[in-house]
């Protein structure tokens, strides 16, 4: 009985095999330099491979040619000339134009000039914006076709369902969000062992709020003055908060390191902005996500949308306060959570709790594709 040979190969391919079979998948029909990007850049990403074979090496190169062909073909003469153009301007057409050219070219003034400007108008004629659509469809329709681009242009947990179907389509979205954790095995997966561990560390270290972080922050002695203000003002959760928080917290650590998660229990303190000598407490925070999220209880809060009636006959549990001057500081309180580049999600408690935890997970997904 013939056997077909065994494709799997244990060590990674040489940069020739991969040349030949490159030629013998697409052909011959390469410059020189784009075969040897192409398989330079297959070689970079087998640190991430822990197999190595002829069908798993082309279907690598088949997902990613067309990335690569973006990147590399209009720097070659072959791109040029099959569009027309003779080898004399191909030539002068794949030369890479980047900062070095321009100041070689034209010196350190105006050549840092021209290629500031250059990029500038890269950046107003490439991408999709609000004003873009307004210019093109007029205020109301652009307004209209720039919702639907965000919206489809989403890269969350139905666009991956639309694209596989449910079932492999869930797969998918969970295994993109674990990626873009900040986990120990993510880094050492990014950046090798050693590296990665650094980096890793010196993450955990800049989401840390010790006493060395308030010294690194604001000097010795006043590092340790705030350190001090900031234990005073340690918060806890509510424990109805923590109905939503919990499952909340037991859903992002899959992907989220916890020590990124701030909440007010469990030894987790809840995070704070200080402004003008006052201290601002939040109730959950994923500092790096740049996210928090309020739980809002209606003897404490108001709400904008609120009936009128209700608006008037309101009464804070414990505080002499007005309607008016309790929005006021809840809105201060969340400019300034913007202001500090954070985004924020108000949840209440009149809402059921299996309602808020949808909106908290919906959040935090289209966060996370948000920085992706």
């Amino acid at each position: 009985m013939n056997r077909k040979p065994h494709n799997k190969i244990t060590n990674p391919p040489t940069k020739e095999n991969v040349k030949l079979w490159v030629i013998e998948k697409y052909g011959n029909d390469f410059e020189p330099t784009f075969l040897n990007n192409i398989v330079n850049e297959y070689n970079k990403s087998t640190i991430y491979h822990n197999q190595y074979a002829k069908k798993l090496t082309i279907k690598y190169i088949s997902e990613n040619i067309l990335k690569w062909e973006r990147i590399y073909r209009k720097q070659e003469i072959l791109y040029w000339v099959k569009r027309g153009w003779d080898e004399k301007i191909s030539e002068t057409k794949r030369i890479i134009r980047n900062k070095q050219w321009y100041l070689d070219n034209y010196g350190e003034t105006e050549g840092l000039l021209k290629f500031n400007r250059k990029n500038e108008n890269i950046s107003n004629n490439c991408g999709h914006s609000l004003e873009k659509f307004i210019v093109k469809y007029g205020v109301d329709k652009g307004n209209e076709k720039w919702g639907d681009f965000k919206v489809n242009s989403r890269r969350d947990l139905n666009f991956y369902i639309r694209k596989y179907g449910e079932e492999k389509g869930i797969i998918s979205f969970n295994n993109k969000i674990k990626k873009l954790a900040h986990t120990l095995d993510n880094y050492i997966e990014r950046h090798g062992e050693i590296e990665g561990t650094i980096k890793f560390n010196n993450h955990k270290k800049s989401c840390s709020r010790g006493l060395g972080f308030f010294i690194s922050k604001y000097g010795e002695i006043d590092g340790k003055i705030k350190y001090k203000e900031f234990k005073k003002c340690y918060g806890k959760a509510s424990k109805e908060s923590m109905l939503v928080f919990n499952p909340i917290i037991d859903y992002v650590k899959e992907f989220i390191d916890i020590s990124e998660i701030y909440y007010g229990s469990n030894n987790s303190r809840e995070f704070f902005i200080s402004n003008n000598g006052k201290i601002f407490l939040y109730d959950f925070t994923i500092k790096s996500l740049n996210i928090i999220i309020e739980f809002n209880g209606v003897k404490f809060h108001v709400n904008e949308e609120w009936s009128n009636e209700k608006k008037i006959n309101w009464k804070h549990a414990i505080q002499d306060i007005s309607y008016k001057d309790m929005l006021n500081k809840d809105t201060v309180k969340k400019k300034l959570a913007n202001e500090n580049g954070f985004e924020l999600l108000t949840i209440w408690s009149d809402t059921s709790i299996e309602e808020n935890i949808k909106k908290c997970k919906e959040f935090i997904k289209n966060k996370l594709y948000e920085i992706k």
